[in-house]
């Protein structure tokens, strides 16, 4: 496993269920799945040869990519280093995890994506003219979690905002692209020799950082109609980049006008425990088939889904200021809907990027829709984290 977040745990716990001994690396010590794991091995994942070789002397048989994208690319390096399967190439993982690739082979296929101008130079971002539209949206392209991201209205927005996506780039690598004014959601998908045999939607919603999502629910509003226009799109890109049997993710807006357009594609799971919800809402353990599928064993026998009744959604807990974590209050009659509720932070833990952090995970199921939509429309009022300033 070559990450050990919180989101992990489900992983790493579902492996260790199907008889895998797991090994967990990564260079934070501190990371919350490292103890739910048989073994902890320190180790840079950013380095591929390096990792390669260790997975050979202790004799790994798969490789988990988790829910980060720096990982996806390792898992995919490493992977195809020791000749195992389950893991697309380098160079195609690169496509589906790097903002820059994933635009131009969008624009390339004319897939339903904003048409994107992609930059390596500083300079090069400030002087284009034909960069800015008002308004756009401006992203570092090796990112995750919203880090980087700015909405620019005005030039001189733009230029502060390109400058910021230049100071997250490890790589220094932007993109830039028309803001489109919608709802943003999900859509996950499972493919088996190019077809999608399972697929579900959600809404995305965040709370204090805009571009980073916390929240959840399943299925996503005009859900069915959104996965008759993409699933097709998702075999599209299977088709093109080969992909091997696994987890296609993607997130999307419907604007205004009731289109669709995808905004990113991922082959690495969603954080926030968000696949604990997707396998409740489709009745198939995503976890153990994500698992199955990167240790390459045969996905044949892949289950049908059997929908849940009602509506299932996910939260993750967030302070909305930093300090030293006091108590979490969840409101009483929402604990009728809890099946799992888990503290990662609790009382007297210090947090010190609220925009980011996150202390816990709510896993949610509604006995309708209706009931769901009010209850998620205003979970950050009704969950909250009481701070004490350290």
């Amino acid at each position: 496993m070559l990450s050990a977040k919180d989101s992990e745990i489900p992983f790493i716990l579902t492996a260790r269920n199907m008889g895998f001994y797991v090994v967990t690396t990564g260079n934070k010590a501190d990371r919350a799945g490292h103890r739910y794991a048989d073994e902890y091995v320190p180790f840079d994942f950013s380095d591929y040869d390096g990792l390669a070789e260790l997975s050979r002397e202790m004799g790994i048989d798969a490789l988990c990519q988790g829910c980060n994208d720096h990982c996806a690319l390792a898992a995919s390096a490493v992977g195809t280093r020791m000749g195992l399967s389950g893991h697309d190439s380098l160079e195609t993982a690169a496509v589906l995890h790097r903002k820059d690739k994933f635009k131009e082979f969008a624009n390339d296929l004319g897939l339903p994506c904003p048409v994107s101008t992609w930059f390596s130079s500083l300079e090069e971002a400030l002087a284009h003219e034909g960069a800015f539209h008002a308004p756009c949206i401006v992203k570092p392209t090796d990112s995750a979690g919203g880090a980087g991201v700015s909405v620019a209205r005005t030039r001189e927005e733009y230029a502060d905002a390109v400058r910021n996506a230049f100071a997250w780039s490890a790589e220094g690598h932007i993109v830039v692209e028309p803001f489109i004014e919608g709802t943003l959601h999900s859509l996950s998908t499972f493919i088996v020799a190019g077809r999608v045999v399972a697929h579900m939607t959600a809404n995305d919603y965040s709370f204090k950082n805009k571009y980073l999502t916390n929240s959840g629910k399943f299925p996503a509003d005009g859900g069915d109609e959104a996965a008759a226009f993409l699933v097709p799109v998702v075999e599209r890109v299977a088709r093109e980049l080969k992909l091997v049997d696994g987890l296609l993710h993607l997130q999307y807006i419907k604007d205004l006008d009731g289109r669709f357009w995808i905004i990113e594609m991922m082959r690495r799971s969603p954080g926030n425990n968000y696949t604990v919800a997707l396998s409740r809402s489709t009745g198939i353990n995503w976890q153990e088939w994500i698992l199955r599928a990167e240790a390459g064993e045969d996905l044949s026998h892949f289950p049908p889904m059997t929908p849940a009744s009602g509506a299932c959604a996910y939260h993750s807990i967030m302070p909305a200021t930093n300090g030293i974590v006091r108590r979490i209050e969840v409101d009483d009659d929402l604990y009728e809907y809890v099946y799992q509720y888990i503290e990662w932070n609790g009382p007297g833990s210090i947090i010190s990027d609220c925009m980011n952090e996150k202390v816990g995970s709510l896993q949610f199921h509604f006995p309708s829709d209706s009931v769901c939509s009010a209850v998620m429309a205003n979970i950050n009022d009704r969950v909250r984290v009481v701070m004490e300033q350290g």
